[in-house]
């Protein structure tokens, strides 16, 4: 477990712009802030040119805000993708141009109709620049936002996947240690045994320094928990029994690594090392409803208030918070003891590569 320490710390990205709902309702926020100062600068002015120019200014705000934002939606995904200067200068081009073209639009339509024809040519450009400049004040005052929004996703992202390491970190050592002392056991007693088993411990420490934040295939995952019950085996010989019913599951179904082997390492621990005649686990896979069902059942011995007789909370709190963690509340993870027979029911969703 040494080695696993020397691999590098996951290097956290760049931050990046995020448009999301949030920046449509600032767009249309700025325009609205514009539109009710443009009305309280022309109180005084009661003129029909005044009101005319007010009227400008307001399909002007509404006209840039809608085109601003559709173009927002269109590019969004582009934009959340690039490093956080290039979108900020990306998107301050595309909305400032869109905004130009607007004006124009605009003004050269007021000219057009008549509407705007006692506008001398000063102002126009004067009324041009100051939406431009007032354009430009709003849209980097946006940026900035989405900018910050980025920052908070990615350190929210980061915080989640070191939370995911440490919980995986958690089930580590007591995963390494009892795998140990099953070869162990096994090295005066049946060296080709546990020559074999120390392959497949080496294939499991693979698995153990992976990361937690991916997810693997579910039969990456059912080939882990057979290695690790081989090693049982070994250990326990005919006092372990694995039934296994792996009924139609969708190909490249994915699963967060070491989801499955602490509860079978729970069956074994519980279940099987206690009791005198050993036991049976019997593991069920079925697909129904998008979503894949997992049952793990294994016997439950009367010893009293032994070491055995202790819950195993920590293990199944730990995979409740990965799975948590991955999939929301679409995930879960139940058990309960009835007629001597402790039952785990797991449910995700289909989760394909």
């Amino acid at each position: 477990m040494q080695n696993a320490s020397r691999n590098p710390p996951a290097k956290s990205k760049p931050a990046r712009l995020y448009f999301g709902r949030d920046t449509y309702k600032q767009i249309f926020s700025a325009a609205l802030i514009v539109i009710l100062l443009a009305v309280l600068l022309s109180l005084p002015d009661t003129s029909q040119a005044a009101m005319m120019r007010l009227g400008q200014i307001a399909v002007a705000a509404i006209g840039t805000a809608i085109l601003s934002s559709l173009l927002i939606s269109l590019s969004s995904k582009s934009l959340n993708s690039m490093p956080a200067n290039e979108g900020k200068l990306f998107a301050f081009s595309l909305l400032m141009l869109t905004t130009a073209v607007v004006l124009l639009v605009i003004g050269y339509a007021g000219h057009m109709s008549g509407l705007l024809a006692a506008q001398s040519t000063t102002t126009y450009v004067l009324d041009f620049v100051t939406g431009l400049v007032a354009a430009a004040i709003c849209y980097a005052v946006i940026l900035r936002l989405a900018y910050m929004k980025g920052v908070e996703l990615r350190v929210r992202k980061d915080s989640q996947s070191a939370n995911l390491q440490a919980l995986q970190s958690r089930i580590r050592p007591h995963f390494m240690f009892n795998s140990m002392n099953s070869i162990a056991s096994l090295i005066r007693k049946n060296p080709v045994d546990a020559e074999h088993a120390l392959v497949d411990l080496a294939d499991l420490i693979r698995v153990l320094m992976a990361d937690a934040r991916k997810l693997v295939p579910l039969t990456a995952e059912t080939e882990t928990c057979k290695q690790y019950l081989s090693i049982e085996k070994l250990r326990l010989g005919d006092r372990l029994q694995v039934h296994w019913q792996i009924d139609d599951i969708p190909k490249g179904c994915q699963i967060p690594s070491l989801t499955l082997q602490p509860l079978l390492e729970n069956a074994v621990y519980h279940g099987i090392e206690p009791n005198f005649g050993g036991g049976i686990i019997d593991i069920h896979y079925r697909h129904k409803d998008d979503n894949v069902y997992v049952s793990i059942r294994n016997p439950v011995p009367d010893i009293g208030d032994g070491p055995h007789r202790k819950g195993n909370k920590i293990a199944m709190q730990n995979i409740r918070e990965r799975l948590a963690r991955h999939y929301g509340k679409r995930a879960s993870l139940t058990a309960e003891t009835k007629a001597g027979i402790y039952r785990t029911r797991l449910r995700i969703p289909v989760v394909t590569a």
